[in-house]
């Protein structure tokens, strides 16, 4: 009996686990600008868009001086975007860490001039204001 009730335990904490939804931050800033869709495919197109804010999708990391989008999880620095949120985000860092390694869509600001930490990014997303879980 003693097992059975390990077993559905266990169960019970693997399945809760499997169903976690990852959650969405948005912050409504009466933002009314346009927002083009890129993609990492596409990097001569993103070095042309300083300034300009983006829609994109990639594999987001938060760690100690790796805040980043990358576009995929085997992607070194060089092709990901330094990620600098809005204090609006930062307020929600149980959110945020629920979404660490995970595939999200960002939306913020092409910021060419800031390679991020050590400046060793392709660029910096500046003003993000959006994560949605994917």
């Amino acid at each position: 009996m003693r097992a059975f009730n390990i077993v559905v335990i266990v169960c019970c904490f693997s399945c809760n686990a499997r169903l976690k939804r990852k959650s969405d931050i948005c912050i409504s800033t009466g933002f009314n600008q346009h927002v083009e869709k890129v993609s990492f495919n596409d990097l001569e197109n993103i070095k042309k868009m300083d300034g300009e804010f983006v829609e994109i999708d990639g594999v987001f990391r938060y760690a100690f001086e790796d805040v980043a989008l990358y576009p995929s999880f085997s992607s070194n620095s060089k092709n990901a975007l330094w990620i600098s949120f809005t204090d609006s985000i930062l307020s929600h860092s149980v959110e945020l860490k629920e979404n660490i390694d995970s595939r999200v869509v960002l939306i913020g600001k092409i910021n060419l001039s800031n390679k991020g930490h050590y400046h060793s990014y392709m660029a910096t997303l500046d003003s993000v204001f959006c994560l949605k879980a994917k």
